[in-house]
């Protein structure tokens, strides 16, 4: 996904410098994207390997914690989005040259791949959900800088911290609730995803009224900065006690089974 982010706003800025306009860009990433399918398709028909899969256990009951976490599963999606969606905008209004508000996206992904690589060395020793609480208050600090400073460095700043941590919180959050749930882990994983999904959604929503409101975009994003550092504060007050909930696999150098 990170790779993708990061070849998308590649082949976007291409074609910015090109002078293309913004239908030729949509057809144009069409047609990458079905071009990578067809080279991913034969893979995808390969049998895997032959696996012995054990009964498995009756599905649990929900614990209460887990809504607690879906909401703030949630407020990480709406805050996210907000700065995926306007970060390349507000690149583009501090220097118009596509040459150079177009490395806003690539910047973020690039920072989304390098995470999947660092964020294992950083996380040895540390519990998912404190590696959650940690990436999502970079990702405010992040989001506060541009908002703060209208300049380029603030814009890399925000593309590096926001772009380094989301998929960082995406695997912990998800890690958490799975762990407390124990043999109720798929509801909690389907419980997180529509939580994170519905953030997604509201996000643009809040912000666009804010706008109707007259709040300024800078405004909007300290905003969600502050409602991130207030949701990752506050994951420090849920209990995450039951099953191996405070277990850390994201740093983890044990082989899984």
């Amino acid at each position: 996904a990170a790779a993708g982010i990061a070849l998308t706003g590649l082949a976007c800025r291409g074609l910015m410098a090109a002078g293309a306009a913004a239908n030729a860009n949509w057809i144009a990433l069409g047609a990458l994207a079905l071009l990578l399918s067809a080279l991913a398709w034969p893979g995808l028909k390969r049998p895997g390997p032959a696996r012995h899969l054990a009964a498995a256990p009756a599905p649990g009951r929900l614990p209460p914690g887990i809504g607690r976490l879906a909401l703030h599963y949630g407020v990480f999606g709406a805050g996210y989005i907000i700065p995926a969606t306007f970060l390349p905008a507000m690149a583009r209004e501090i220097i118009p040259d596509p040459a150079v508000f177009g490395w806003a996206w690539p910047l973020f992904g690039l920072a989304a791949a390098l995470s999947c690589l660092v964020a294992p060395r950083v996380a040895q020793a540390r519990d998912d959900k404190t590696v959650w609480r940690g990436a999502q208050a970079l990702m405010a600090l992040g989001m506060l800088a541009v908002a703060l400073w209208h300049d380029i460095a603030a814009i890399i700043v925000a593309a590096l911290l926001v772009g380094g941590t989301f998929m960082v919180i995406t695997q912990s959050g998800m890690l958490v609730a799975q762990r407390l749930a124990g043999n109720a882990a798929p509801r909690a994983a389907a419980v997180m995803t529509s939580a994170f999904a519905a953030g997604q959604i509201v996000g643009p929503l809040l912000a666009s009224a804010a706008a109707r409101w007259g709040a300024t975009l800078p405004q909007v994003l300290a905003a969600g900065a502050a409602l991130l550092a207030l949701s990752a504060w506050r994951l420090g007050k849920i209990s995450t006690t039951g099953g191996n909930a405070g277990h850390n696999a994201i740093g983890s150098r044990e082989p899984s089974h």
